[in-house]
């Protein structure tokens, strides 16, 4: 489950790895539908240096939401004007320390399931 991506056939190039949930989802998944779907909130979270900086030691920063995302219409709210974002800190039960951490929940999710999130809303 890893290989060398490599423009020169030496191994001087970047090094990928897939975990076999990943393949074993994606491939039922075409399997069965014919095209991989994923689960997204329709959100950018902020670089992992700018939470730090910040002082936002656990979490998922919001620094964008996208028009018509299910994070739109559960009223997530995003950096703006100098206001931090949500910071997301909890999902379906789970501790969120990272946006590594939403990734992981979310793979476990099928689209359009209800995902119950736990915020801190920056104040103004």
């Amino acid at each position: 489950n890893s290989a060398i991506l490599s423009t020169s056939g030496m191994f001087g190039g970047v090094g990928l790895a897939i975990p076999i949930d990943t393949v074993e989802h994606n491939v039922a998944s075409m399997i069965s539908n014919g095209y991989v779907s994923r689960s997204s909130l329709g959100v950018v979270f902020a670089p992992a240096y700018l939470s730090e900086v910040l002082g936002i030691k656990d979490g998922a920063m919001v620094m964008k939401v996208f028009s018509g995302s299910p994070a739109q219409k559960a009223g997530i709210q995003a950096m703006r004007s100098g206001r931090l974002g949500d910071v997301i800190i909890g999902m379906g039960g789970n501790p969120v320390a990272s946006t590594e951490d939403v990734f992981k929940i979310l793979d476990k999710r099928s689209p359009g399931e209800d995902l119950t999130m736990q915020l801190r809303r920056a104040s103004r």
